[in-house]
């Protein structure tokens, strides 16, 4: 079939934004991935929409996941998907390993990409009119009824004597750090999940957001973390520890709460950490002697909070798999502990939901890797 590339100079990047989610809604599979505006000089593209999978590998145990790398070099085109953080049950050989609904892991390939950055929309598809359906597409205004708020699920008691547990574990030398994670649930009538994922960038700008639906599951996602990126023969990744409240209106409270985040023996104690893991990681992928500390206690400002971010890099082995990448790097640092190993084991002992795909990772793979 045909497959057509367009432009189109747009003057209204956010009515046309809310337009086309509404619009792409009505696919099975789609995977909206937006930077906020951020760092604009140096993205790719301030936000991308894939949409429609015309070819797709769904990770349902260890060999499926071996078998990314070859599904990736039959691809022309980037694929768009996810990792889950359960992913990590079978790369440790787990075979009876559980996972949400939206599975270990899941890669498609586009039958439709539409990418926007500095005021132009480029579409490629294998229909010539998908801008036209676009800017002709009621918007839904349902509003979402909230009936039951978010409530923990699990009691006080519980998360104390979980907290108490794994405090024993640190005091007796188990692990340094652990990320302890607990689930939250609510209902919803007539959910409106593009309204809520716009409303919940508009509160909280972030570099990597996304809304990512999977048939008919959704993922919102307001992140500021990079987990990796690959340019080259280079691989970064951007570990985030140590948070401070920002106060708007109140700019010598937010100056000082800034300062008090960078100088905080605390938070550096657990980035510094962190940053160690991550270049542990990859070191095993990496040339000996090129993994480096590019950037340490960096200290970002976003919409609600201050984010202390480091920068480690290296560079990569020739002939390293994206398979070798993932299972030397994945979960990420930031949503575990270290020492990674142990922490997980403690993870799963301790967290008595499942994460599923939160603290797993949304993204795209170009077939050069």
């Amino acid at each position: 079939m045909k497959t057509f590339t367009q432009q189109f100079v747009i003057t209204d990047n956010i009515l046309f934004k809310e337009k086309m989610l509404n619009w792409v809604n009505q696919f099975g599979i789609f995977c909206f991935l937006d930077s906020c505006d951020f760092d604009k000089n140096h993205q790719q593209f301030e936000w991308i929409l894939a949409a429609s999978a015309k070819e797709e590998l769904a990770i349902t145990d260890v060999s499926s996941f071996l078998e990314l790398d070859s599904f990736l070099k039959k691809q022309s085109a980037p694929v768009y998907g996810h990792f889950s953080y359960d992913l990590k049950n079978i790369m440790a050989g787990n075979a009876d390993a559980a996972s949400d609904g939206f599975g270990f892991g899941y890669f498609f390939v586009p039958a439709i990409l539409i990418q926007f950055k500095n005021n132009t929309i480029t579409i490629t598809g294998e229909e010539d009119n998908i801008f036209n359906q676009i800017n002709e597409y009621t918007v839904d205004d349902i509003k979402s009824i909230v009936e039951d708020s978010l409530q923990p699920l699990q009691s006080k008691e519980e998360y104390l004597a979980a907290i108490i547990k794994i405090k024993q574990h640190i005091q007796e030398g188990d692990c340094y750090e652990l990320n302890y994670c607990m689930k939250y649930a609510g209902s919803v009538q007539q959910f409106n999940v593009v309204n809520a994922y716009l409303e919940l960038t508009k509160i909280s700008p972030v570099p990597f957001a996304s809304l990512y639906k999977k048939e008919g599951l959704y993922c919102m996602c307001a992140s500021p973390e990079r987990y990796i990126k690959i340019d080259g023969d280079t691989i970064i990744s951007q570990p985030i520890k140590g948070t401070a409240k920002r106060y708007a209106g109140d700019e010598l409270q937010d100056a000082m709460d800034k300062l008090a985040l960078y100088e905080s023996i605390k938070d550096r104690t657990e980035n510094v950490m962190t940053v160690d893991l991550v270049r542990n990681d990859l070191s095993r992928i990496c040339e000996a002697g090129s993994v480096k500390v590019s950037e340490l206690f960096g200290i970002y400002s976003f919409a609600t909070v201050h984010q202390m971010i480091s920068t480690v890099q290296g560079k990569l082995k020739k002939d390293t798999s994206i398979v070798e990448i993932i299972q030397a790097t994945f979960p990420m640092a930031s949503m575990t502990g270290a020492p990674k190993k142990k922490v997980m084991e403690l993870i799963d002992e301790s967290e008595t939901n499942g994460r599923g795909l939160f603290s797993g990772s949304i993204g795209y793979i170009s077939p050069n890797g």
